[in-house]
């Protein structure tokens, strides 16, 4: 889900990661590749808890991704 290459990007996940994993620098190791900007959303679902949380992507570089709540 997206607004177009100006707009904010909406991007899901899903895994027993907690979300505190997942904001972690450079989980997301292919953030880059799939597209992911700064200001882009994360929804992310950790399926051990279960809850869901919504992050910011706050770096994108060629490692990987930053996130924030």
């Amino acid at each position: 889900v997206g607004h177009g290459p100006a707009g904010k990007q909406v991007f899901y996940g899903s895994g027993t990661d907690a979300i505190a994993t997942v904001r972690a620098a450079n989980f997301i190791t292919a953030a880059k590749a799939k597209g992911m900007r700064v200001g882009d959303i994360l929804i992310y679902a950790d399926t051990t808890t279960p809850l869901v949380s919504l992050s910011r992507v706050t770096v994108v570089a060629s490692t990987g991704a930053t996130l924030v709540a």
